[in-house]
């Protein structure tokens, strides 16, 4: 009767500590979601990504310009991890410290760095870009500018 009796104690222990772990891991998991909130910055390309909640959104961002991006994303799944709003690709983030992550697509083969923002730059902030003629080449033109490397090669001017 006594190891019986022992056997029941040690479950309903077992069982108490495993109900009462539960919950704070799920806390610390969404902690570690959480502190991927904030607004990064991608290494190349001057892209911008923000995650607040379950939202992640991107933005593609000149030295004029901040237009949405073609894509956000939900959190799905895993800490970290996000999936299209169309489906069509998955991706993770890992934190590397506070102000530094690396966002992987699923399927690929290298990842993207991201840097910690203080907050979107005041041009992300406009409603609308303006869409007159002048302006929509002035982002266009800015774009190449400031991606395109062979500029100086091809002898454009």
């Amino acid at each position: 009767m006594r190891k019986s009796g022992t056997r029941i104690m040690v479950a309903a222990l077992a069982a108490v500590t495993v109900m009462t772990a539960a919950p704070a891991a799920t806390a610390a998991a969404s902690a570690g979601d959480t502190a991927l909130d904030g607004v990064w910055q991608t290494d190349g390309y001057s892209t911008i990504i923000t995650v607040q909640g379950d939202r992640l959104r991107y933005f593609d961002t000149t030295a004029i310009s901040c237009l949405p991006g073609v894509m956000s994303a939900r959190r799905q799944g895993a800490p970290g991890s996000f999936v299209a709003d169309d489906g069509s690709r998955q991706m993770t983030i890992k934190l590397r410290g506070r102000e530094w992550a690396r966002l992987r697509y699923v399927g690929a083969v290298g990842e993207i760095g991201l840097r910690r923002l203080p907050a979107l730059p005041t041009r992300c902030s406009v409603k609308a870009p303006a869409a007159d003629p002048v302006t929509v080449f002035d982002v266009f033109w800015t774009t190449f500018a400031e991606n395109y490397p062979f500029f100086a090669t091809k002898g454009v001017d």
